[in-house]
């Protein structure tokens, strides 16, 4: 039947076959409403898998209009919108998804959005209005990297904290937390705090940046001696898993801290090192 032969086109990624192959039977009228809409939603899909996403959603905008009970079609033209990069259109039916079925993930999503259109502000609240929908980590993490980024530095330290303590975190989680807390401290002349902050940052993914964040701390706080042995196991050479973005200011601050610490052949030796970099 024609109907198989669409199914099996479709299986076979023939999307342009497929849509020739269901169009009469969308037409007809002669299957229940169900099915129509079932065969008029692949009839959709295929025209954005064969490459016309504009058409793709004028389709799926016109079988929403047809049938405006069925979200689903409002979400997925809502994810057309976003993967064709309209996001004033994905952000218009996010806002309409929302109205009629609130939910911590759309609310995130728009705040997400938001973002993108440099409304900081107004993302702050949506995703403020997902946390306190949904608890969820990861809606923790948008609302405590919206505080960060609209410098609400106290009150995203009080979610920071949340996800730290919450058993379900993940390393990655926790790792964000942990660093994004250590600068918090740190700008707050918490050296003590930002320095624990950055170890405990370090034990969820072992990086060197880490090392030379609490090098780069110690410096300034006045504690040479923990700066130092932290230096000492990589004498005046480079970690080398330390991207290149940070080299200059890896020899710089190793460079001060043996110094400071006397040890002078190797504060030369690294600051020899700096001397030949490019400036970045």
């Amino acid at each position: 039947t024609r109907l198989s032969a669409a199914e099996t086109a479709w299986t076979l990624q023939y999307y342009k076959n497929t849509q020739w192959l269901l169009e009469p039977l969308i037409q007809t009228g002669t299957l229940d409403n169900e099915q129509t809409l079932g065969l008029r939603q692949r009839y959709c899909e295929a025209i954005e898998k064969s490459g016309n996403e504009e058409r793709a959603s004028s389709c799926f905008n016109e079988l929403y209009i047809d049938n405006p009970t069925q979200l689903s079609l409002l979400s997925y033209s809502a994810d057309l919108a976003h993967r064709r990069g309209n996001n004033d259109v994905y952000l218009h039916k996010l806002k309409e998804l929302y109205s009629l079925e609130p939910s911590a993930k759309t609310a995130s999503s728009i705040g997400y959005a938001l973002e993108k259109n440099k409304q900081w502000e107004d993302a702050e609240s949506w995703h403020e209005t997902a946390y306190s929908t949904d608890t969820k980590l990861e809606y923790a993490v948008a609302y405590a990297g919206s505080l960060l980024g609209n410098k609400k530095s106290e009150v995203a330290k009080g979610i920071l904290l949340h996800i730290i303590e919450d058993p379900g975190s993940s390393p990655e989680q926790r790792e964000y937390a942990y660093n994004n807390l250590a600068s918090i401290y740190f700008y707050n002349k918490s050296y003590r705090e930002a320095d624990t902050a950055w170890e405990n940052a370090s034990k969820e993914r072992d990086t060197p940046v880490y090392t030379l964040r609490r090098i780069v701390t110690n410096n300034v706080s006045g504690n040479h001696d923990i700066a130092h042995q932290l230096a000492l196991p990589y004498g005046i050479d480079l970690p080398e898993d330390l991207s290149v973005e940070y080299h200059q200011d890896w020899y710089a601050a190793v460079g001060e801290t043996y110094y400071k610490n006397k040890n002078y052949k190797n504060s030369q030796g690294v600051f020899g090192k700096l001397s030949k970099l490019k400036p970045t």
